[in-house]
């Protein structure tokens, strides 16, 4: 899906908050159904945004919104969303470049 017109997004993930109290467990989020809700949002995503305490962020024409969870994500879940995410966007720039 990366063209010159529309270049692959970018990936931004924060480092972990610590909580003051222990929160229960969430439910892991599927990585792999977190991407794809999120890029269905919009064709023109430049950005995906995982922060640990935030959903989901996709940015849009400088916006920012929320997408692919109704929950915050968890320092548990960040790291395999970048880790995905970052599969994704080196396999598409590899496919791209050759």
């Amino acid at each position: 899906m990366s063209s010159p017109l529309n270049p692959a997004p970018t990936i931004v993930a924060s480092a972990p908050r610590t909580a003051s109290a222990v929160a229960p467990a969430a439910a892991p989020i599927s990585t792999p159904d977190l991407l794809a809700a999120m890029l269905r949002v919009s064709p023109k995503i430049s950005d995906l945004f995982f922060s640990p305490g935030k959903p989901p962020l996709v940015e849009i024409n400088g916006k920012l919104i929320p997408a692919g969870a109704a929950r915050a994500l968890t320092p548990e879940d960040t790291p395999a969303a970048e880790g995905w995410a970052g599969h994704i966007v080196s396999h598409r720039f590899k496919g791209s470049l050759g």
